[in-house]
């Protein structure tokens, strides 16, 4: 889990699903989380690069939600990413607590959780000096 946390979001939602299952663990469990070391080691060199020439400014959200993807609770799952000067800063696959009736509802609920990060996100911006009046926050629905 730790490395999907600091500068490996790509295996954010594999971690994240894996670790659902660590009271209870199958050999089917531990064959996706070899699939996963596997992964890692084979791409040592992928990772977060923060270039300051290329600098976007602002922060951006991008955000989007499945509809009923766990097939045992129907539990849709929040996925989005958050960019400061066009560098990632934030970025989560999570499981939605509630059950959503319809993709607008779990678009909705997926936009909800990624104003609260960014409503954090401008808080501390501002008191490190970067006062920005606009987000850009990127749905697909």
């Amino acid at each position: 889990m730790w490395p999907s946390l600091g500068s490996r979001f790509d295996i954010s939602f594999a971690a994240g699903y894996l670790g659902r299952f660590n009271s209870s663990p199958t050999t089917s469990h531990n064959t996706v989380q070899l699939r996963v070391l596997r992964y890692l080691k084979g791409n040592q060199d992928l990772g977060i690069y923060y270039d300051s020439k290329n600098a976007k400014t602002g922060l951006t959200a991008f955000v989007d939600a499945d509809w009923g993807g766990d097939i045992v609770d129907r539990k849709s799952t929040t996925g989005y990413a958050l960019m400061f000067n066009g560098t990632v800063v934030s970025c989560a696959s999570v499981k939605q607590k509630t059950v959503a009736t319809a993709t607008l509802e779990a678009e909705y609920i997926a936009l909800s959780e990624v104003v609260r990060e960014v409503l954090w996100y401008l808080r501390l911006l501002n008191d490190f000096g970067f006062h920005q009046k606009q987000v850009k926050v990127m749905v697909d629905n």
